[in-house]
């Protein structure tokens, strides 16, 4: 899927709750497609401010740990609460599903390689 060669553009983890749907499908992702893309454009919902912002502080302790500034070239470029902006123009936004995301927008449209996501955790809440 990141190498943009999925048949689909959608994808459901359906997974009991504890069984870290959560940290596979936004932290690890999102760390990942910065790596391969440090412009790629995500935006995280989730029915959690909490969530929405712990999330991102743990994408954040990814991206600045020492292995992962080995292994790949994206950096962080600022240290809002609750969004991501790579050096490279990469962003992430976050918010809760009732938060104002109006004039935001994730992924590159006509993109021949992997450029983002919207993710969005427990819609059913």
């Amino acid at each position: 899927m990141l190498q943009g060669k999925h048949k689909t553009n959608n994808i459901i983890f359906n997974l009991p709750p504890r069984h870290t749907k959560t940290t596979m499908a936004i932290i690890y992702f999102t760390a990942l497609g910065f790596a391969i893309n440090q412009e790629s454009e995500f935006m995280h919902l989730s029915a959690s401010d909490m969530l929405v912002s712990r999330n991102v502080a743990e994408i954040r302790k990814i991206m600045s740990s020492i292995l992962y500034q080995q292994l790949f070239t994206a950096r962080l470029a600022n240290t809002a609460k609750s969004s991501i902006l790579t050096t490279k123009g990469g962003v992430m936004y976050s918010a809760p599903f009732f938060g104002q995301i109006t004039g935001f927008g994730c992924g590159k449209l006509g993109a021949e390689h992997f450029a983002g996501a919207m993710l969005i955790d427990d819609p059913l809440k």
